[in-house]
């Protein structure tokens, strides 16, 4: 959890790199960990790594099938790189 949270804090700052280097690391240890996934996805999408943001967001989906937010971050990331929103 101190490597997600921190993750949040980087990229509050725009330290983007030391960022995903932080949720890659939490996800290291926690691979199922959907906030962690959600989060990582959102850093990328914030730094035009749309694909690799995807994915993460449709792992995430998988941990917790759920989640709106997830869900919602999947199709923004989905719209944003022209692809149809196959959220559902």
């Amino acid at each position: 959890m101190a490597h997600h949270n921190l993750a949040g804090a980087l990229i509050a700052r725009g330290a983007v790199d030391e960022a995903v280097e932080h949720a890659e690391i939490a996800l290291t240890l926690k691979p199922d960990y959907a906030e962690a996934r959600n989060n990582l996805g959102i850093i990328l999408a914030r730094s035009g790594r749309i694909e690799e943001a995807i994915t993460q967001f449709q792992k995430a989906l998988e941990a917790n099938p759920t989640s709106a937010a997830i869900r919602n971050n999947l199709r923004a990331a989905l719209a944003s790189h022209r692809r149809t929103p196959d959220a559902d």
